[in-house]
């Protein structure tokens, strides 16, 4: 279902507020788990910044940008010193400003590509470890 309501807010609508999008969407609201992973989201821009870089794969990635650092461009982990939407480690390896979030989620997803194949990869090396 997420891929579907995810899709059709992109094929249809350029412009959408959250609140309008749950009224559009009721569905949002009778699942939880989805309304949260979008409720969490700072600005629609951001969402569809992250589906032209993963696509098919944009619901998972979505969920590592959110465990990570609950979609803030400007996180940083005060034990490991990673920071930004993907949680780059070293920071210095984020080619980018923090508020430059097309780069980070494009950067995100070359980290991802290289080191694990896809972001459903990622996730699941996620769920076993706690990190990617």
């Amino acid at each position: 279902m997420f891929d579907q309501i995810f899709l059709s807010v992109f094929a249809h609508q350029t412009t959408v507020t959250k609140t309008e999008y749950v009224t559009t969407y009721p569905e949002i609201r009778e699942t939880n788990k989805l309304y949260k992973r979008f409720a969490s989201i700072t600005s629609w821009e951001n969402l569809r910044i992250v589906y032209r870089y993963f696509g098919d794969e944009s619901d998972k990635a979505i969920e590592l940008i959110n465990r990570e650092s609950g979609f803030n461009s400007y996180a940083k982990n005060p034990t490991s010193g990673a920071c930004g939407l993907v949680q780059a480690l070293p920071c210095s390896k984020l080619p980018c400003e923090m508020e430059e979030v097309t780069c980070q989620i494009k950067w995100g997803k070359e980290y991802i590509s290289q080191r694990y194949g896809t972001a459903s990869q990622a996730l699941a090396f996620h769920d076993r470890n706690g990190y990617y």
